[in-house]
């Protein structure tokens, strides 16, 4: 994004350029700060894009970090919950803890 504002204001100085070569720098007074408004803001923008860090991030790339930054904070809030859930017994039949010798059915009558 940062290199299309740049080709942009790039294109608008050159275009002011030749706008004022096709009329051989003649304007009246009234003009005058119109011309160096078009000339300077361009400039002065290309001049703040450039210097402007390579790892400074702009508004977009700073919102999707911060969602991502809450996001992970409610899977990390949620976690030790997850952990309890996982330790719980399950609920259904209960096996016998150990075989106290008694055999399986009713008693036999003799």
């Amino acid at each position: 994004m940062r290199i299309v504002a740049i080709l942009a204001n790039a294109l608008l100085l050159v275009l002011t350029l030749l706008l004022l070569l096709g009329n051989g720098f003649e304007m009246e007074s009234s003009e005058v700060p119109l011309v160096l408004t078009m000339l300077v803001a361009p400039i002065l923008s290309i001049v703040a894009l450039l210097l402007r860090g390579a790892c400074s991030k702009d508004w977009l790339a700073r919102y999707f970090e911060r969602r991502a930054f809450e996001e992970r904070q409610k899977f990390n809030a949620l976690r030790p919950r997850l952990a309890q859930q996982d330790a719980t017994p399950k609920a259904g039949l209960a096996t016998p803890a150990s075989h106290s010798g008694v055999t399986e059915g009713p008693p036999s009558v003799s």
